[in-house]
Parts: C-alpha cells; structure tokens; sequence
C-alpha cells in the first residue's frame, strides 16, 4: 500500500447566493421583449468554483505511486456516514485496455469526501508470461446489510475484442467476470469470485476442443464501470443490479453489442442474467425511478452522438425500445446517471430528480465539456445544466453523498488526473422548469418568431424572463413570465436574428431565469439555408479491428481498413471521383465514386484499404490522405479539387514525441544594476510542441519552479494537445534562494511525461542551463610566500637553514567556486572572497642558494569551477632574498668570530685575521657545513672537539678528542674519529 500526498483542492466554501449576483443577473433578463437583446451565457455555468453554491475538486490519482501506474476507469459510491470510496484501474506501462494486466485500485474518505486516505489495491493484476488482469471496476452498494460489491474484467490473454466465446475462467483466451466484496465499509475486500458463467452466456457446444456458439451466446463482455444500483420501490425492493455490455452473437450469426443487467435477489449470493437490450449499445447505467421503473441509459457504440435509452418496468429484467435522448448530446463516452436524492419517498418530487455526468459534446468524438444535468420528471427532460470542466472529461462516476452533496469522480485525462468534484443542489442553481423549442427555420439578418413552451414543475408559481443565450453576432429579444402556476405551461414567442453568413443547422440554448436567479435551459435547433459550395466535406473512419499495438504491434504486410464520408457541400447533382490517395486498393479510380450526388447529399465508401510497408512501420503510424474532383453533373462549372488528411493510424509504441524548450523571460533586467535578491522569483516561459501521431497529454514531471507541476493552480500541464499543435507556459516562476545568489545562477533543467492512451508514456528532458541570477563574475588567483629559518642560529643564511614555502588560492570573484585545484591538489569550495592553503612545502638551502643570496619558488596552477563556467590563473614564481654573510674582502680585518661568504660556502674566522683566503685547512678560517638533512658535515678546516658528531661521505663519527683536518676514515684504528653505528 502506498501512502500518496495530501490532495490539494480546487474549489470554495459558499453556502448562500450572493445577492448582488443574483440581482444583476435578473434584472439583465427582465427587461420588455421589445427592447431586450440577450446575452452569453453566465460566466459561472462555465466556472464550477464561482457562485452560486458549494463545489469541492481534488485530484486523487496525483500519486502514481512505485509503479507509474497510468489511471483510468472511475466508480464511486457513498456507503453512509460519511464514507466514500473512489476505484479505478491502475495500468501498468501505458493506459491500455484489457488485456493489460491492471490493477484495480481504491481510495476511502470517511469525512465525505473532504480527505482522503491512502491508495490501496483491492484486486492486483500479475505481468509476466502468466499474466492476468482486472479493469473497469463498478460499485454495488447493498443498504439492507452494509455489504459492498465490487464487479471487474478478469482477462488473461484477451481483451473484450479479442475474447473467445465460451464461460471457462481457466482458458487464457475468454475474457471473464469477476466480483468481490467487503463487509467493513471497503477497507478490506474478499478473493475474486467469477461469474463469468453468469454474465458470459455460452450454450454452445464443444467437439474437438473446438466451441461453437449458438445464438445469445456472448463472445466479450464487461462489467460496466462506476456503480450499480439496489431497487428501493415496489416488488422487487432490495433487488441489486450491475449493468454489463456483451457482443452477442445474433440469429444470422452475427454479432451486436448490447446491455443487459444481472441482478441478484439475494444479497449477492446468486446472479441472474436479464434480457438483452437494444443493439450498438455500449457502457450504460441504470437509475430508479420514482415509480420503481428502472431507466437504462447508455453509451451509443455507433457513433450515433446521443445517449440511448430504455424502461424496464420488472426490476431491470428486461427492457423496453431504445430510443436516442435528444437533449443529451455524448462524444461516445462512459457517462452517470443517479438519483439525487435516494433516500426520497416513491412518488415524491425529490424521487422524480436525477443527476446525469457526461462530456456534454454531440458535435465529435471529443471527451470534452464535462457537464452535470438535472432533471426533475425522471429523466423525461433536463432543464438543469452546469459545467465542470472545459477541457478533457473522459469517464465519469457520480454518486449522492451525505449532507445533501453530489460526489462526481472523473477523468481529466489518463495517466494521474482522477479527479473527484463534489457540490451541493444549490450550486447546480437550476429551477424544474423544462423549456421545448420547436424546429425553427430562420434567414439570416431576418428575425423570426421563435415558439418557446415553458412548463412549471415546481410546486409553487413562477415568474421570470425566456431569452436564448446567444453568440456573437445573434440577436434575441426576452419575454416575461408571471406567475405560471404549478404544473402549468405557457407559450411566449421570441425574436431571434442570424448574422449574415450563418448557414445549415445551428444550436442555441433556451434560457429561463426565474427571479430567484435560478436557471432552466433548453437546446434548440435552427436551421438557415445551407451555402451553396461546389465542392463536399469529407472525413475518413478506421474500420480495422481495435488493436493493443503495445502488445501487438503491426507489421509490414498487414491491411487496414476505412470508411469513407462524401458530403456534399453543393446545392446541384454533381459527379464525385477519386483522384489521388495513400491507400492501396480500394479506393481509385472508380471504388469509391459517385456518379450522380444529389445537392447537400452524402455517402459513404467502405472498400479504401492500406497495406502496411516496413516504412509505415519505422514511422510507426499511417496517415490516409485523399481527394476527390467534384463536377456539376451538368458540367456548368468547372471542377474543383478537395483533399483530406485524416487521423493517424499508430501501428506500434513508441511513436510518442515533442519539442519542449524553456527560457528566462525577464529580458531587459540588467543583472549587473538590478540582481535578484533570495525571495525574489525569476520568471521562465517554455514552449512545447506534439510531434505525436496523437493527442497527447503533456506533463511537467520534475523543475525547480512554481507554479509548474500539477496540480498546483497555473501548472504547465496541458491535457488532450492536439497532433501538430503547441501551447506556451508562461505562468512558471524560479523563487531564489541564498544558495541561487551564493552560486549566481539557479538550474532550469525540467523533465516532462508525454501520454496517450495506448502508448507508453515517454519522459523528455530538457535541458534549461544555468539561469544567472546575479551577474556573475567567477576569479580565482594564488600566490606564494616564503619564510627562511635559521635553523643553526648564527644569524645569516647557510647550506643547514630552510626556506618554508607556503602558497595560497583565493576566491576573487563574486560568485561560489567549486572542483578547486591548485597545484595538482584537490582543494575544498571557495565562497567569494575564501582563501585556500595548500600543503607547505620545505626546502634546505643550498650552497648555490647561499651564493645566489636568494632562493626560487615555481609558479603554480589552479583552475575552478561556477556551474559550468571553467576559471584559471597562474601564480607567479617567488624569492626570497636570504641574510647572508658578507662576502670575504682581502683588504678587511676579521677577528674570532666572524663570519664570512665565499664561493657560497660559510666561513668563520677563528682568530684575527686579515688577507688570508678561507680554504687553508689549518689557517684561521673554518668552513661551517651542514647536510641536506641539517646534519654537520666533516670540512678539513673546521675543529671538532670530544664528542662532536660530523657525517663524512654518508657515514657518521664521532669526535674523541679535539682535532682539526684529520679526515674520518671508517677504516682507521687509532685516529681522532671513531664510527658510530
């Protein structure tokens, strides 16, 4: 278990609107129809911290923890008095799906989602050759016992798309179900119990080891991820369901995907399938509603951009037709649905209130938009509608908490941004007072009469202003309502004006603002003719199986596949061709044509194939490009030309890349006038470019600045960054510190995690330099100083004395110096203005020495370092002048005592003396000698007494009696000097 930090929280404490808001924004709505023009949307049902209301948002998977586990997958569930537990998948080496060998991971709160405890692992995945997984976790929650499920995936070497038909859990190839559960509030959890047999229908039979399936036999499935639901009405009370999707196999053979519940009626010691639902289903959910009917709302796997949804009226048994709700748009994504308030008696209004979380975008696949809705008739509209985030909202869990609070637990991306936000009602600020719009045709710069119907579901009367919240360039006047009663509707008509230029089919929102300042919105379609252009809007769609090209890379020889959208764009029939193109059959010059599109018409062609080369393989992914001539049938016009470039298909990993560069942007500072000071911060701008096949995500994983990793408000992360686009950080600061002002400058280097779905993540480094903070001027110089020692005491110097050398190196500039060296010796960091002493060095003098009157110290070298600025010098060579004795003068008169230089050798005059030139060994001059080692040595003018100790040709005697030019001789007996051993 690893305990990851304290989550940082984005959000505010307010629990009462306002009033000056709310007063303003009522009388901006409340103006007569006929001067009225409306306006934007209000900034805070964009802005999830603003007011009106309570919103919480912390980031609970911030901790990727030893492993640099990749998060993705949400559910959540409130299990009473305060505990909330969050789960997710935690992916080892990249985001993949199943077969991945994940992990299912979890957090707990026991104060309502306000804190968090640490992450623990509740079902591990294994890697290795024998490896096994489990994802896409869902909560069910039983209130009668306190019991907790837990539903997953159990893969092994198969994913969903992958799976064989057939129920055995010990074939590598079948995808299995697996369940466990905790009976202490989920702080400890049982072994997985599989009910694959359950929830993975398989009546076929078996010959040879060989499986047939046999129609409703189901060939993948999974669990659907977030939370199930325990009925609390009617006759199937305490009943619990978990919602799955399975590919089906179907009468004909073929296979669809569809939902289905398995529900128990025990507390979960048995599981039955229900009926299937529908078909292109995908991901879904289920709520109760306020009667005991059970909604099925799901995901649309056909990429049809609305939620589907069907009625059970038998607990969730089987389920009525599937319709697509128009007022909940959907990218294709896993979204929620719950009640907001649970606890709420059947029939009652608050029963009818439901909560629904999705990427709120019909437009594309883009999991963008994150909204939460309201509804108060049990789903039959959504009148409420506020955002949560702008940017990237993947899958979503929402659950109601305690004290009246909705937990959302989302994605804002897929690696470390599991992200759990909760409000209360206030903050959702909606009235229940669903608006219809019908259809309108509008001209532009022509204003039309737009019907819109207005009906009260609150239980007390309603007044306040319709208008639509309008674009640039729109118009819209603003009609009152007073006094609607409850349960009552009414009809006002509003005026609305395109702007010159608008074409086809336009989205606006209807918006009612009671006085109260609360807010109704509807979407409404209105249509302006469609521009005439010869030409057509085409887009391209990779129909090739879903592949894991971390596990199961392409390779050279294998075919992708595509479909083909041709839109005409032209209001006449024209002819449609296929000109130039990537793909390698398929397509030219005749597959994909079109002989006779009628105005505004489409088609699409699903015959383009790519066969891979080995150099689609090297780049590692394959982009379709194509065109088409467009001709008026007629020929009245000339034909024009229009390409495509469609998304990448990556082929393999590691196609993961970007540009990221930083720099100081505090240009025009003179560092020399106006140096940083500790405390100060130096500001550093980057700029980061995706030269991915993909969108990335792109996140700041190591820098000395702040605010710059996530997820500290103002980070550099960027979510979701488009192929071939860019983005610059400039909110990133440097604070200084005496260490940065000691050393002049500060280290900028930073490292990033690029990430994408199906890929494993690539750290980047980028190398920032030094930044100087001061301006810096590193110096370094030494010197040498000599000091002579009279080492015999006669006062002048002499072959017996030592000269003690003793040089120094000294920091001289302004800036800390460090890897100092000074004369091939290693010397600690210098702090400006820092003196280093070397080892001294002692030298004898010589006779030379003593001649010269001077002695010679070598120059040295020193070099050091500031960061990666190299300083040097050279210290200058010394001398020392020496006290020497006068030189000999035939001329002067010496008496005993005296001492005289000659030759540089050191004389002393044993009586007086005068024009007599030291060197007689018996006249009156004695030399006075010393070795290298300040031992005497044997001179034959020199007298020795008893006891003396003299070394001659490196032996050593001793005096023993006195004498005088008598030479030691080791083997003589008898003489003046006798060896010492």
């Amino acid at each position: 278990m690893h305990v990851p930090p304290t989550p940082s929280p984005r959000g505010r404490r307010r629990h009462w609107l306002r009033s000056g808001t709310i007063g303003a924004l009522v009388l901006a709505l409340s103006l007569p129809a006929a001067a009225a023009t409306a306006a934007p949307a209000p900034g805070y049902l964009t802005d999830p911290t603003a007011d009106p209301g309570d919103y919480l948002e912390l980031n609970l998977g911030a901790d990727r923890t030893a492993a640099n586990y990749f998060y993705r997958i949400p559910a959540l569930a409130h299990l009473g008095d305060g505990v909330v537990i969050a789960a997710w998948d935690a992916r080892p080496g990249s985001a993949a799906d199943a077969p991945n060998p994940n992990s299912i991971i979890q957090r707990r709160s026991t104060d309502n989602g306000r804190t968090w405890g640490p992450l623990q692992i509740i079902a591990a995945g294994k890697t290795g050759s024998d490896r096994y997984g489990y994802s896409d976790p869902s909560y069910v929650v039983d209130r009668e016992n306190g019991r907790v499920f837990a539903f997953f995936v159990h893969s092994k070497d198969q994913g969903f798309q992958g799976s064989a038909y057939g129920a055995d859990d010990a074939n590598r190839q079948v995808m299995g179900a697996a369940v466990i559960h905790s009976d202490d509030g989920g702080a400890t959890w049982s072994t997985p119990r599989f009910i694959t047999d359950v929830a993975k229908t398989s009546n076929g039979t078996t010959s040879g080891g060989i499986y047939s399936p046999v129609a409703g036999d189901v060939k993948g499935t999974f669990a659907t991820s977030g939370e199930g639901i325990q009925l609390r009405y009617g006759a199937h009370a305490g009943r619990l369901i978990q919602q799955y999707a399975g590919t089906v196999r179907q009468a004909d053979g073929s296979t669809a995907i569809q939902a289905y519940s398995v529900y128990s009626d025990d507390g979960g010691q048995t599981w039955e399938r229900g009926e299937y639902v529908g078909t292109g289903m995908d991901e879904n959910k289920v709520v109760e509603l306020s009667d005991g009917r059970v909604m099925l709302n799901s995901r649309d796997s056909s990429n049809g951009r609305l939620r589907k949804v069907a009625i059970s009226t038998d607990g969730g048994h089987s389920y009525g037709p599937v319709t697509r709700d128009a007022e909940l748009p959907d990218p294709t994504n896993n979204a929620s649905i719950t009640r907001l308030h649970p606890d709420a008696v059947e029939g009652s209004a608050d029963a009818r209130k439901l909560v629904f979380t999705n990427a709120n975008n019909g437009a594309n696949g883009n999991r963008v938009n994150g909204a939460v809705r309201l509804s108060c008739d049990d789903g039959e509209t959504w009148p409420g509608l506020r955002t949560l985030e702008t940017g990237t909202f993947a899958y979503s869990s929402a659950t109601a908490i305690d004290d009246g609070r909705v937990g959302v637990l989302w994605e804002a991306g897929y690696a470390n941004t599991m992200q759990f936000s909760s409000f209360d009602e206030a903050w959702l600020n909606a009235v229940c007072a669903p608006m219809s719009v019908p259809q309108t045709a509008l001209a532009a710069g022509v204003a039309t009469t737009v019907p819109v119907t207005l009906t009260n579901q609150e239980a007390t009367p309603l007044s306040g202003a319709v208008t639509f919240h309008t674009a640039a360039g729109w118009t819209a006047t603003t009609a009152q309502v007073t006094g609607l009663a409850p349960g009552a509707s009414v009809s006002v008509d509003l005026q609305v004006t395109a702007p010159q230029g608008a074409a086809g089919a336009q989205r606006l929102q209807a918006a009612f603002t009671a006085t109260d300042g609360r807010l109704s919105q509807a979407t409404a379609t209105l249509t302006l003719p469609q521009a005439s252009v010869l030409g057509a809007t085409l887009t391209a769609t990779n129909t090739s199986a879903a592949r894991n090209v971390v596990t199961n890379p392409y390779t050279a020889g294998e075919q992708l596949s595509f479909q083909i959208r041709v839109a005409s764009t032209a209001g006449a029939t024209t002819v449609v061709t296929p000109a130039a193109n990537t793909f390698t059959s398929g397509f030219a010059p005749t597959a994909c044509r079109w002989l006779s599109l009628p105005a505004y018409d489409a088609y699409n062609c699903s015959t383009p194939r790519r066969t891979l080369t080995q150099a689609d393989i090297d780049r590692g992914w394959y982009t379709p490009e194509f065109a088409f001539t467009v001709a008026p049938v007629d020929g009245s016009a000339a034909p024009v030309t229009v390409t495509h470039t469609a998304a990448p298909v990556v082929l393999r990993d590691g196609v993961l890349a970007a540009t990221i560069t930083g720099a100081r942007a505090d240009a025009g500072r003179d560092l020399t006038t106006a140096p940083y000071a500790v405390g100060e911060q130096v500001p550093f701008a980057f700029r980061v470019d995706n030269g991915s096949p993909m969108a990335v995500s792109v996140v700041p994983a190591t820098g000395d600045f702040t605010p710059f990793l996530p997820p500290a408000a103002g980070n550099c992360r960027y979510r979701d960054l488009p192929i071939g686009a860019g983005y610059d950080c400039g909110t990133a600061r440097h604070t200084v510190t005496q260490a940065d002002i000691d050393r002049g400058f500060f280290v900028a280097d930073t490292t990033w995690t690029v990430e994408a779905a199906g890929q494993t993540a690539k750290r980047v480094t980028v190398a920032g330099g030094e930044v100087d903070v001061i301006a810096r001027t590193p110096a370094l110089s030494g010197a040498t100083v000599g000091e002579w020692a009279d080492e015999n005491g006669n006062g002048v110097a002499d072959a017996s004395d030592t000269v003690t050398w003793t040089r120094t190196v000294e920091n001289t500039g302004n800036v800390a110096l460090d890897a100092v060296t000074a004369a091939g010796d290693e010397v600690d960091a210098l702090a400006p203005g820092g003196v280093a002493t070397l080892e001294a060095v002692v030298v004898r003098l010589t006779t030379d020495d003593v001649a010269r009157g001077s002695i010679a110290a070598a120059s040295f070298d020193a070099s050091a370092m500031n960061g990666t600025r190299a300083v040097s010098t050279t210290a200058a060579a010394a001398t020392l002048a020496l006290p020497t004795a006068a030189a000999w003068n035939a001329q002067s008169v010496y008496t005993g005592g005296e001492l005289v230089s000659l030759d540089g050798r050191l004389w002393q005059a044993s009586w007086w003396t005068r024009d007599q030139r030291p060197g007689d060994p018996v006249g009156p001059w004695q030399e006075l000698a010393s070795s290298d080692e300040g031992t005497t040595l044997w001179t034959p003018s020199r007298v020795f007494t008893a006891g003396d100790d003299v070394v001659h040709d490196g032996t050593r005697f001793e005096a023993r009696w006195w004498t005088r030019n008598q030479q030691p001789d080791a083997s003589a007996t008898g003489g003046p000097w006798q060896k010492v051993d």
